[in-house]
């Protein structure tokens, strides 16, 4: 039976793609995966929303596209990791090392960056609404185009590619952003 709902949970949130939000929060979260057991080299075809997945070494791998909506992926090493169009939101990526990761059109919406090391990621077209990224390091990351209307509070946004990117709603306090490249950048809100 609880296989049935979790079937149709994941049914549900491929036909709305703000459902898994509310709907996870009635489900148990599934048990922490460990590295001793035997994980699929291809996880291509496969959704990891709400898994728990923090602390385990992911460098490397192809997660385009995949949804980890949810997921706890806290201090996990995705560095270099190809996360192209993936579906991060409300995902856990606190302390998470995503050096070199490819995040181009991703969404994390909501997503936990408090933390996290970002440096020399690629995240053009990126969605970060409402995204917690206090203390993120993102030197050299590339965010042309990213909609950043996030906490980025005390972030590290040196040599950081801002180009085009839209800064509407952000909080920049305490950020570095020296050597930022904020050409046609979208200025944030003011009162």
């Amino acid at each position: 039976m609880n296989h049935f709902i979790r079937i149709l949970v994941m049914t549900v949130a491929f036909l709305m793609p703000f459902a898994p939000v509310a709907l996870a929060q009635a489900l148990p979260p599934l048990r922490q995966v460990t590295e001793d057991e035997t994980v699929p080299l291809d996880w291509r075809q496969t959704d990891l929303n709400w898994a728990d997945l923090r602390g385990l070494d992911l460098r490397g791998r192809d997660y385009q596209y995949r949804s980890f909506v949810d997921a706890n992926l806290s201090n996990t090493n995705l560095s270099r990791a190809d996360l192209t169009g993936a579906n991060l939101i409300s995902a856990n990526l606190k302390g998470a090392d995503l050096t070199g990761a490819d995040l181009t059109w991703a969404t994390m919406i909501h997503a936990n960056l408090s933390g996290a090391n970002l440096s020399g990621a690629n995240l053009t077209n990126a969605n970060l609404i409402m995204a917690d990224m206090r203390g993120a390091d993102m030197r050299g990351a590339n965010l042309r185009d990213a909609k950043l209307g996030a906490n980025m509070r005390g972030a590290d946004l040196r040599d950081a590619n801002l180009t085009g990117a839209d800064l509407t709603w952000a909080d920049l306090t305490g950020a570095d952003m020296r050597g930022a490249d904020m050409t046609t950048i979208s200025a944030p809100y003011k009162r």
